[in-house]
């Protein structure tokens, strides 16, 4: 701060007269100042301060804040501060909510929340804090919100949170801690939600979490665990949502989940799991969401059938290279089912049959050769289905006759030769279809005629010769159409008349040597 700061002079001739202390007005209320708010001066509301739009202000004056006994919220984030004045907050009994985030503080000073005994919420988060003192919180013992995250702490002391009984959130993420002590939550007990993740956590103490029966919100996300006790949730009876993923967990125990009744949400993404226990989920009867995404698992039995009601299954990127016929039973909630990117060249043609509630059904990425024409039966609610990037040649052509919702189908990068002139009637709903990068040579000219709805239709990277005239009518509600890269070399005078009234602006691209150029793009108005 520059010696010719007002504020400075103001300090000097106030310390020179015993008679005045400078207060607020001094700081808050003179024009002159550095600090001065006019809105927050000439405001009825004395209770509330935001000090945000000050920038680069490294520090504050120790008495700007003197007279306000009445504030309830002070906002300090983002101003640049990287120290504080010893007694800055000393008469701000009444205080709820302090914002100290996102500045450059290094340290805090001793007892500097002292006085702040109505203190509920403090935000320390986005600074360079490396340490700090075991009992730097020993008075806030009405907090009930402490966000720490985004500092540099190697390290917590064992007793910093011992006073903080009535804490309900604690955010701990994005710093550099390598462990914590076994008994640094104990006494929590109205502990709802804990966030430890992106830290260098290697292991856990197996009694960790003992003390924080309460805990609903658990996130262990990006450290770098290999293995977890047996027994490190036990009595999580409350936890709703447990977060382990991107860690290096190669293994789980059997019974590590036992006693969670209240889990609903799973994340175990991105660990290197290679296989999980028949019965690892069985005792989690709430279970509503599990990701195991970007993991090593063959899962060759069924672990899903106790979850009852499983709404989202995500098992995209691992190494899955059958599955049985019963592996998804009793999973008649499931609405979302991720199966992409892992090693499926077969399908039983009963797999889906009772997951009459699904409404998204990921099977692209995989080596599928051919499904069964009964391999969708049922799904009379299914929306989004993605088939794309396998190794199709040919379709059944009843294969879609059961999913009436549907309305995207995703068909590209297969080795599609024909397509039957019936495969998509009875797909009133469906408004974007995608069958570029096949080997399709002809398209029969009434393949399209149900599809009254099609907004996005992709036919690219074929090996089309030719398009009957009719073969777009109707499609009175197309926006895009894609047919570049084909071997066609003419296209009928009217191919693209689709209705009296529909205006049409077509975008051409200049195709490969002996290829007409044809459109890419039709826009209808």
């Amino acid at each position: 701060m520059s010696s010719n700061d007002p504020t400075l002079k103001d300090d000097a001739s106030n310390n020179n007269n015993h008679d005045q202390t400078p207060t607020y007005k001094t700081y808050l209320c003179d024009p002159t100042s550095l600090y001065y708010d006019d809105y927050f001066c000439y405001s009825d509301d004395r209770t509330n301060l935001c000090l945000s739009r000050l920038k680069d202000i490294t520090t504050l004056p120790v008495k700007i804040f003197n007279g306000l006994e009445n504030i309830i919220t002070l906002d300090l984030g983002e101003i640049g501060l990287t120290k504080l004045e010893s007694g800055i907050f000393d008469g701000l009994s009444k205080l709820t909510q302090l914002f100290l985030n996102h500045n450059r503080l290094v340290t805090l000073p001793s007892g500097i929340f002292k006085e702040l005994h109505s203190l509920k919420e403090l935000y320390l988060n986005d600074n360079e804090f490396t340490s700090l003192e075991s009992d730097i919180f020993s008075s806030l013992t009405n907090l009930t919100t402490l966000n720490i995250s985004a500092n540099k702490l190697l390290a917590l002391p064992n007793t910093i949170f011992k006073d903080s009984r009535l804490l309900q959130e604690l955010d701990l993420s994005k710093n550099g801690l390598t462990s914590l002590e076994s008994d640094i939550f104990s006494g929590l007990s109205c502990l709802l939600r804990l966030y430890i993740s992106e830290n260098k956590l290697s292991s856990l103490p197996k009694t960790i979490f003992n003390g924080i029966k309460s805990l609903e919100w658990l996130y262990l996300r990006s450290n770098k665990l290999k293995t977890l006790e047996t027994d490190i949730f036990s009595g999580l009876s409350c936890l709703s949502k447990l977060d382990i993923s991107a860690n290096k967990l190669l293994s789980l125990p059997k019974a590590i989940f036992n006693g969670m009744e209240s889990l609903e949400w799973l994340y175990l993404e991105s660990n290197k799991l290679k296989s999980l226990e028949t019965d690892i989920f069985s005792g989690l009867p709430k279970l509503m969401y599990v990701n195991l995404f970007d993991n090593k698992l063959i899962l060759p039995n069924p672990i899903f059938n106790r979850t009852k009601n499983l709404q989202s299954l995500i098992l995209s990127s691992n190494k899955i290279e059958s599955l049985t016929a019963d592996f998804l039973n009793g999973m008649t909630h499931v609405t979302s089912l991720h199966l992409a990117n892992n090693r499926l060249s077969f399908l039983p043609k009963t797999i889906f049959h009772r997951l009459v509630n699904l409404d998204r059904l990921a099977l692209n990425l995989n080596k599928l050769k051919s499904l069964d024409a009964e391999i969708f039966t049922g799904l009379s609610r299914l929306k989004y289905l993605f088939i794309n990037n396998n190794e199709l040649s040919t379709l059944p052509d009843t294969i879609f006759h059961d999913t009436k919702s549907l309305e995207l189908l995703s068909l590209d990068s297969n080795k599609l030769k024909i397509l039957t002139p019936d495969i998509f009637n009875g797909l009133p709903c469906l408004r974007i279809l995608h069958i570029n990068n096949n080997e399709l040579v002809s398209l029969p000219k009434t393949i399209f005629k149900e599809l009254k709805f099609l907004t996005s239709l992709s036919l690219h990277s074929n090996k089309l010769f030719s398009l009957e005239a009719d073969t777009f009518i109707g499609l009175s509600e197309l926006k895009s159409l894609s047919i570049s890269n084909n071997e066609l070399s003419t296209l009928p005078k009217d191919i693209f008349r689709y209705n009296s009234t529909a205006a049409i602006k077509t975008t051409t691209t200049t195709t490969t040597t002996n290829r007409a150029p044809g459109p890419e793009r039709i826009e209808i108005a």
